[in-house]
């Protein structure tokens, strides 16, 4: 497995080990640095070329990330500018940023951004990674469930937490459904089509009126406000014949 090597700079000590924690509990990720001091971050970089991901905050000290984008932009091949201001995102990726995470984050959206970064490799490392790995929050404290996002058939809210429904098992995870949602945007397979619940189109097996049916025998309804949207993707995809066939 391709262990991906990444670098952090950024002045808040909790937001260093924070990363640190999420880099950690990935399969394919290496925390090769993390610094404070952007000086010596560049001095290290200049050293070790061979990076993957620069996590990098805007405001370090006196100094601007943003400023440091073109200059650090050599010596790795994905820069994710992290920070508490929203007010950069724009200017992040004018100066060819690659990813903007703004804090506070969650793991979901860390291991989204990630994910969609390595998808973007080249074919030959891509195909040596597992793709599209999700982690959902368990009940516990730094307790985590993997699992490839091809495999969601549907995800319903429950309270508190959400059941991820896979090919195989049932998920149990502690995000609100918009949290999940939002996650999913880069995926155009996944729909929501009632308030409490997400599907992935892939997973239909028969739609009856206002309910589908999925491929585990789930039978989920379809809101009111979604059936537009539901019967648009429908007609999209629906067969028809281009001449009469006689019976």
């Amino acid at each position: 497995m391709i262990r991906y090597k990444c670098v952090i700079i950024d002045d808040d000590v909790k937001s260093i080990d924070y990363l640190t924690q999420l880099i950690r509990m990935s399969f394919n990720l290496e925390l090769v640095a993390a610094f404070q001091n952007p000086i010596l971050a560049l001095e290290s970089l200049k050293k070790n070329q061979s990076i993957d991901f620069l996590f990098l905050d805007i405001e370090i000290g006196t100094v601007s990330g943003l400023d440091l984008v073109p200059i650090v932009r050599q010596y790795t091949k994905h820069i994710i500018i992290v920070t508490a201001h929203s007010k950069y995102a724009i200017n992040a990726f004018q100066i060819n940023a690659d990813q903007f995470i703004l804090k506070p984050y969650n793991e979901l959206r860390f291991f989204t951004v990630i994910n969609h970064l390595i998808d973007g490799f080249s074919e030959d490392q891509a195909s040596q990674v597992p793709s599209k790995l999700f982690y959902l929050k368990g009940p516990n404290k730094n307790t985590f469930s993997q699992f490839n996002v091809d495999t969601i058939i549907a995800i319903e809210a429950t309270k508190n937490y959400v059941n991820v429904y896979t090919s195989s098992q049932t998920i149990i995870g502690y995000h609100p459904l918009k949290e999940m949602h939002e996650s999913l945007v880069g995926f155009p397979d996944f729909m929501k089509i009632h308030k409490s619940f997400i599907i992935n189109t892939k997973h239909i097996q028969s739609v009856e009126v206002d309910t589908v049916k999925m491929t585990n025998d789930l039978i989920i309804p379809i809101a009111a406000s979604q059936m537009q949207t539901f019967r648009k993707f429908l007609r999209e995809r629906t067969f028809i014949a281009k001449r009469k066939v006689a019976v």
